[in-house]
């Protein structure tokens, strides 16, 4: 019987970087033992993505087009999840529109999913930016499940962590929400490897990046802050928690005294994203902002070894 595998997509006004994507999509190889289906989620209400998927003629594999109107990649994933569950999915491939996948990139994660029994794998990231190539390497060794947290984009997730667990990315995350949907995943049993030998490209160009306002970033940063510091106290408890806080705040105020003095005409690059972490610590030590699940929920009475 075979495999199959939905490659999701979520995008956002970047029809020019989705082409890219897609054209590195239909380039993958697909062996005799799985089938492969390709889902693009617009998040644009200007529906700019339909038009790319529209002209593409002769694609290798079905390729689906879904509207998400609510915003954020979150949503975006999820309705991606809702549709390869529904074409009955037995894997499911997060690829984000500025990423470029060799052709071997798909047959390594499946091979090494099986072999370690894993419920999530992911290659590494070659970052390219106008100025040149930048790699970034994971210093974990390879064949032990050591992460417990992981970037989603090439990540190969087994659709039993959405059908026995039903787990899903949260909406109230603007960033980092993969690293979140990971934990919890983590939390639940699944093992997490990275593949040292897969690797993905990754564009950074001018119109990747948007800005989020000074609000956002707080309770970002906030939400991030909850979810380290649940981390450590399940990990190495109450104390070890507290000391990660006082390090973050008293260090965050450090640097903005830093930046501030060496950088006083650069508020934005410097002194406001640095402001924003500061903030969102203290906001997190207050419980101004509370995550709508408790990770304590999730924790077992035996701690992982």
């Amino acid at each position: 019987m075979k495999k199959h595998v939905c490659i999701v997509i979520p995008t956002f006004r970047r029809p020019r970087l989705l082409g890219k994507c897609l054209n590195s999509v239909a380039f993958l190889h697909i062996t005799q033992h799985t089938a492969a289906s390709c889902i693009v989620v617009d998040n644009n209400p200007d529906k700019s993505a339909k038009s790319v998927v529209d002209a593409i003629g002769g694609f290798p594999m079905p390729l689906h087009y879904e509207f998400q109107p609510a915003p954020g990649v979150s949503a975006a994933r999820n309705l991606g999840i809702e549709k390869a569950l529904q074409l009955e999915a037995d894997a499911v491939l997060f690829i984000d529109d500025d990423m470029y996948v060799p052709p071997d990139y798909l047959c390594i994660l499946l091979d090494e999913m099986q072999k370690l029994s894993a419920g999530m794998v992911r290659g590494q990231a070659r970052i390219i930016e106008e100025g040149g190539v930048k790699v970034h390497v994971n210093p974990r060794v390879f064949g032990r499940p050591k992460n417990i947290r992981m970037p989603s984009n090439g990540l190969l997730v087994s659709a039993k962590i959405f059908k026995d667990w039903n787990l899903r990315f949260d909406t109230m995350f603007l960033r980092h929400e993969d690293y979140d949907f990971t934990y919890r995943a983590y939390l639940r049993g699944a093992r997490l490897f990275t593949i040292r030998h897969a690797f993905f490209n990754e564009f950074h160009p001018p119109e990747r990046f948007s800005k989020l306002s000074f609000k956002e970033k707080i309770n970002s940063r906030m939400r991030v802050s909850q979810m380290n510091t649940a981390s450590l106290k399940y990990r190495g408890g109450t104390a070890r928690a507290f000391l990660y806080v006082c390090r973050k705040v008293f260090g965050g105020m450090a640097r903005i005294l830093i930046k501030l003095f060496l950088f006083p005409f650069s508020p934005y690059k410097n002194a406001r994203k640095i402001r924003g972490i500061f903030f969102g610590l203290i906001g997190t030590c207050l419980g101004l902002r509370r995550p709508p699940y408790k990770y304590k929920d999730f924790f077992t009475d035996e701690k992982r070894k």
